[in-house]
């Protein structure tokens, strides 16, 4: 679960605009950390590295080899 005290901080425009754009978007995916690395990983990425925020964000980065 998200920690509150993040969200908390925010100004109330701010949480309008997170809460309106993660319950209203045109399209949604949403992946667990090992979904978002294999995503990678099976798409040849190399290098793969994967950063969260709070624990339930992921942004995974890597290396596309040269051909």
């Amino acid at each position: 679960m998200p920690d509150k005290s993040i969200f908390e901080k925010m100004s109330p425009e701010k949480r309008r605009l997170i809460i309106y754009g993660q319950l209203n978007p045109a399209y949604a995916k949403y992946y667990t950390r090992s979904e978002a690395e294999n995503l990678l990983l099976n798409g040849g990425f190399i290098n793969v590295r994967i950063h969260h925020r709070h624990g339930y964000s992921w942004t995974v980065i890597g290396t596309q080899p040269l051909i």
